[in-house]
């Protein structure tokens, strides 16, 4: 299986070499300017590449900022909100009270009430 397969490759890359000379003797300006255009290829797409993501990026930056800033000022409207929220409840809150309307059967002063059946 070995010895066939080195076979194989062993004509694919002798025919390859081959076909290679030939166009390069029938075609020499062709074979010339094949690999200049190909390291422009590769060079432009590069450079729309490098560009791309270059942008992406920025744009996820951007987005990334914009989400910042809504969550900041949300946290600095809650903080500037929280005290004036917390003693306009804390200051109707009454402690006993609440105690009272958590244990049914229990008026505010502690004594038993009626139940409805």
């Amino acid at each position: 299986m070995l010895i066939k397969l080195a076979i194989i490759v062993g004509i694919v890359v002798l025919g390859g070499t081959i076909f290679y000379n030939e166009i390069e003797r029938f075609f020499p300006d062709t074979i010339s300017t094949i690999p200049g255009s190909l390291s422009a290829d590769v060079e432009g797409l590069r450079s729309e590449a490098t560009v791309f993501v270059g942008d992406r990026i920025n744009q996820t930056a951007a987005k990334l900022g914009e989400v910042t800033e809504g969550a900041t000022r949300n946290i600095v409207g809650g903080l500037e909100s929280a005290p004036e929220t917390l003693l306009g409840e804390n200051s109707t809150l009454n402690p006993i009270d609440r105690i009272g309307e958590l244990i049914p059967g229990q008026d505010n002063t502690g004594e038993e009430t009626a139940q409805p059946p």
